[in-house]
This record gives C-alpha cells, structure tokens and sequence, in this order.
C-alpha cells in the first residue's frame, strides 16, 4: 500500500500526549525518558527524523503503556556530516567543553561569529 507519495502506517491507539499529565511523576518520567531515547535513535542512529514534534503528534495508550509517534509529513533524512557535527555539539555542551561547543556551533552555522555577548551566552545555555 505504501508508495513513492502515500505512507501506510498501522494504527495507533491512544490519546494525544499531553493527557499525561495527570498519571504518576514515575511513570511521566518513563514516557519522557523514552521520547529522548526515540528522538536520539532518530537522530544519531536512523539519520532521519520526523521534525513536528508538537505533542499532538505523539499519543500515549494508558493500556499498552506504549508511546506512539504519528505525523511524518515534515520527516527529513540528515547526512553523516551534520548528524557527527550535532553530535560533537551535545558533546562539547554535556562536558562543559565551551571552546568545542561554540566552535563547532560557528562551523556547522547555528552562529555567525557576529552574535552579540548576550545572544553568545544564551546560546551556551541552551
């Protein structure tokens, strides 16, 4: 059923994530823990990421306990290049490594070089 224009997928039980809220600190942190886990895999594993993440794109089946993500009209694939560049990025950030993390940040064009000490800092702490 699935073309070149028209994606099948199966569906998905369940209702849009933001119901969470009202379900246990434990098991929110669960859901939260493995939306990171897909969005890391999408990222740094597949290359190819669905890039809507608005929360009515992701359902939660209170049932299954399972996490469901729907919507691929905005999915794009990146190359080795911009995923190991991104990736040197989260590095430099997780290690406090500011010299990295802003020149990688210059490299790759999310910084122009120009940005003024605020706009700078903003973006380390981001």
């Amino acid at each position: 059923l699935t073309t070149s224009q028209i994606l099948t997928t199966e569906y998905a039980p369940g209702g849009t994530i933001d119901k969470v809220s009202n379900l246990e600190q434990d098991e929110r942190n669960r859901i939260g823990r493995n939306i990171l886990r897909l969005t890391m895999r999408e990222l740094f594993t597949w290359r190819f990421m669905q890039t809507d993440p608005n929360w009515g794109n992701f359902l939660y089946d209170v049932n299954t306990r399972t996490t469901s993500l729907i919507d691929f009209g905005a999915a794009r694939d990146y190359d080795a290049k911009f995923v190991d560049g991104y990736l040197n990025i989260v590095w430099a950030n997780a290690n406090r490594n500011e010299e990295l993390l802003m020149e990688e940040s210059k490299r790759m064009g999310f910084l122009t070089g120009e940005e003024n000490d605020i706009m700078m800092e903003a973006h380390k702490m981001s």
